[in-house]
């Protein structure tokens, strides 16, 4: 399967299989019919080869089964993604890493303290450059530590904080996100 997969430039989405935390139905079809015919390659060793558990282990086997002639189900194929689906999958899977998730950004917001987010949104909207969700946000976050933002608005502060920084805004610089 993987075999004919490279051959074609063609990849299974995996990311799909991890957001949906299962195969589709097509995926499901393909994988049951690649078993049955590979099943057969390693259930039949040629003459002289008795012992099939030595036979799986011989490169002739693999061999046989890279070289087997499957007629893949098209609804399967047209499941498939191409070398530049992922690369855009890793270069967000790494942007995504280096995201922070909600409690890590509400941990940043409090960490950092009231006054940093009040000088951050005074900068931002000094210059125009906040959204009215952005200040709301950021005036939330100026109240740590008698009020602490929910993990969804920590997050939206943090993307405001990269905002302002790809702006020019040098506050909170020595935050590490």
């Amino acid at each position: 399967m993987g075999h004919d997969c490279q051959q074609g430039e063609e990849f299974v989405d995996f990311d799909a299989v991890w957001r949906t935390q299962g195969i589709s139905a097509n995926m499901g079809a393909a994988l049951a019919l690649v078993a049955e015919v590979v099943h057969e390659v390693l259930v039949s060793p040629p003459a002289g080869i008795s012992n099939v558990t030595e036979w799986v282990k011989q490169q002739a086997c693999w061999a046989r089964v890279k070289g087997l002639e499957i007629d893949w189900p098209a609804s399967w194929l047209n499941e498939l993604i191409g070398k530049d689906r992922i690369k855009e999958g890793k270069r967000a899977g790494i942007k995504d890493q280096k995201l922070l998730n909600g409690i890590e950004a509400q941990s940043l917001v409090v960490s950092a303290g009231g006054q940093l987010w009040e000088q951050l949104g005074a900068w931002g909207q000094a210059r125009k450059l906040l959204s009215p969700t952005e200040i709301g946000v950021l005036r939330v976050a100026a109240s740590v530590p008698s009020k602490i933002p929910t993990e969804k608005q920590c997050l939206k502060v943090v993307e405001s904080l990269r905002k302002l920084r790809a702006e020019g805004c040098q506050i909170g610089e020595q935050i590490n996100l």
